[in-house]
């Protein structure tokens, strides 16, 4: 199901979804900080890029993986985490492992969200760096991602046209935002 809609805060966006998880797991979690809005036991949060582990050892109760993503099944033990998001982060996979990771997730967890820019979103490689001030070669954007994709995976999928305020010159100004629940 596809709807268009405003998301609203972003925070809320991932409370909401997040309510009622026991094991909740950020794939490339980044500097950890959404993390703070998971209202549930156990946060884990993966990430590929060791600076910004470095910076976030201040997050109370969350579970600071170094690692690749992809390789969530050797990272983690997925049959004790239930919930798991990927926030800004299927853009910087190629289409096809991104749609290999999904699919591979939907056979671990119970619900998985997802947020990611709609169509072309430059960042990193050959183009102009966006809302990223370090020189993390893992920040570039491999991939356009649709509605159709997410929805094609089962996601309920919300396309928020404005999201973006500012976006990069040739970006879009849309952003997805997707939840999947195990039938």
């Amino acid at each position: 199901m596809i709807s268009k809609k405003r998301v609203g805060s972003q925070w809320h966006w991932i409370e909401r979804n997040s309510e009622g998880c026991d094991c909740f797991v950020d794939f490339g979690a980044g500097e950890f900080r959404r993390l703070n809005a998971v209202k549930c036991p156990v946060r884990v949060g993966i990430e590929i890029y060791e600076p910004y582990i470095k910076r976030s050892r201040g997050n109370e109760g969350t579970i600071h993986i170094l690692g690749d993503m992809r390789e969530f099944e050797k990272l983690l033990k997925p049959e004790y985490m239930d919930c798991a998001m990927m926030y800004d982060t299927l853009e910087h996979l190629t289409k096809d492992d991104g749609f290999d990771l999904l699919r591979r997730m939907q056979k671990h967890f119970k619900k998985i969200m997802v947020k990611v820019p709609e169509g072309d979103f430059p960042q990193g490689g050959e183009s102009e760096k966006y809302g990223d001030d370090d020189d993390n070669e893992w920040q570039e954007h491999k991939s356009q991602w649709y509605a159709e994709d997410l929805d094609e995976l089962g996601f309920d999928v919300t396309f928020d046209k404005d999201y973006f305020s500012d976006p990069p010159p040739g970006a879009g100004k849309g952003c997805l935002f997707g939840v999947w629940k195990r039938p």
